[in-house]
């Protein structure tokens, strides 16, 4: 089964989104 393409961009998206919490979170903590 093919991942559609939406899906892909949209799991990366949220990733990214994450990625960039984390780090606001650790600016906020520092």
């Amino acid at each position: 089964m093919r991942t559609p393409i939406w899906k892909q961009t949209t799991a990366t998206t949220v990733r990214e989104m994450e990625k960039n919490q984390v780090k606001a979170q650790a600016k906020g903590v520092k």
